[in-house]
């Protein structure tokens, strides 16, 4: 409640707080306030110059299908594991698209990174559109990662206080290997 009141108070739009995001308006007000892009803001404009380099690479993306899968093989000491991408219901207009939330689960801890770790999950997933498709774990493993996964997420739609029947949606996963 007390984060709340203090969002409002800061005109900080944050109707929902999870435990791992409670500092996070506060983070991004001292970021616009000292002028600083956040990391949010970094990926939203990488989004667009990738956008605009390779429109026929976007156009194709809207027929894609949900929950594609696909792999890459990391470079160096990169981190290896299993990144998620859930879209979740809006929970004020449920035709409206919800949030995206990404997910990874580094395969040798088992840690599962949300969003206080985007920058790291961008780093481990970015792509050019040459990326070698490469696939290492075996079916069940990546069944048993995206299955823990899952479980973050069902616990985010119940922090969420998602109406009955409500659900996440599986936009695409990847194997870091």
């Amino acid at each position: 409640g007390k984060l709340l009141r203090i969002s409002k108070t800061l005109g900080i739009e944050a109707p929902l707080l999870t435990p791992d995001e409670e500092w996070a308006p506060l983070r991004l007000f001292n970021e616009k306030y000292e002028g600083k892009r956040s990391i949010e803001e970094e990926l939203h404009l990488e989004l667009e110059r990738l956008r605009r380099e390779h429109p026929k690479l976007f156009e194709e993306l809207l027929h894609f299908p949900k929950r594609i899968f696909s792999g890459k093989r990391t470079k160096g000491e990169s981190v290896r594991g299993l990144f998620c991408c859930y879209r979740f219901p809006n929970p004020k207009d449920p035709e409206a698209p919800g949030e995206v939330r990404w997910y990874f689960r580094v395969a040798d801890t088992g840690e599962i990174w949300e969003s206080g770790h985007l920058e790291d999950i961008a780093d481990a997933i970015r792509s050019a559109p040459d990326t070698p498709r490469t696939i290492f774990a075996s079916p069940e493993d990546l069944k048993t990662g995206r299955r823990e996964v899952e479980g973050r997420v069902r616990a985010y739609l119940r922090d969420l206080q998602a109406p009955m029947g409500a659900k996440s949606t599986l936009i695409c996963w990847m194997e870091v290997c």
